[in-house]
């Protein structure tokens, strides 16, 4: 009995060591601009999670119920192509639409509850 708890054990012990999934942060480098400024050309470099109307109280703009677009460059390895790659989103206010090189991604409704939205 005591040889199937240590092997059982370290059954165990492998199988939480190998990783099914690598995990990447990408909360850093996005740039925002509202929708209503037609372009990122004024986009302002934010760090997520981001909530403009906190910024408001700053005096940075008025607070606004608005729609708002965040940018971000994305490197993908070649090596990666056979992958299949999430983005994992911890929550969006309201709704969400993802594009990916210009194509739609995806899409999401409901304010503060996390998704996942599959890109490869």
């Amino acid at each position: 009995m005591k040889k199937y708890i240590i092997a059982l054990l370290f059954i165990m012990f492998s199988l939480s060591t190998l990783s099914a999934r690598e995990v990447y942060s990408l909360n850093e480098e996005w740039r925002f601009f509202f929708s209503h400024e037609n372009s990122g050309d004024s986009a302002r470099e934010v760090v997520l999670p981001h909530t403009w109307n906190n910024d408001a109280l700053s005096g940075i703009y008025p607070y606004m119920r608005t729609s708002a677009n965040y940018t971000r460059q994305l490197y993908i390895p070649q090596a990666w192509s056979a992958k299949r790659i999430f983005v994992h989103f911890k929550g969006a206010e309201t709704t969400l639409d993802l594009f990916v090189n210009g194509m739609h991604a995806g899409s999401h409704s409901g304010a503060g509850v996390a998704f996942t939205i599959e890109i490869s």
